[in-house]
């Protein structure tokens, strides 16, 4: 049995970010996407026939004993968006806000001989 791959593109754009929180666009999106591989992990354990799973550095143990499942990120990228709010100044000030975009890429690979179903496409939402 070959290897299985499933590919997701996602792109989710935040224009509303909490002004009381210490950090940059950047960390912000870093905690989504620590968010979307925990939520990732979780949903391919709870599949009947997924026996272990890795997203990075997490790692889960399913309930089946057919595939393992590994996710890997690709194209990795957050935009800023950057605002003119003083004109006569010429000062470019950063906009709360940023796009953020990623591939997300499922392996499913066999771990008995002969798996009788094929694990299900896998991806939970980037929130």
């Amino acid at each position: 049995m070959k290897l299985l791959t499933h590919r997701t593109s996602i792109t989710k754009a935040s224009d509303k970010h909490n002004y009381l929180l210490d950090n940059c666009p950047q960390e912000h999106a870093q905690g989504r996407m620590d968010a979307l591989r925990a939520a990732s992990v979780e949903a391919a354990r709870l599949d009947p026939n997924v026996g272990s799973v890795q997203y990075g550095t997490l790692v889960g143990n399913g309930v089946g004993s057919d595939w393992a499942v590994a996710f890997f990120d690709k194209d990795y990228n957050v935009a800023v968006q950057f605002d003119d709010k003083d004109k006569r100044l010429g000062k470019r000030t950063r906009k709360i806000g940023y796009t953020l975009s990623v591939t997300v890429i499922q392996e499913c690979r066999p771990m008995t001989g002969n798996p009788a179903d094929k694990p299900r496409h896998i991806m939970a939402p980037l929130s």
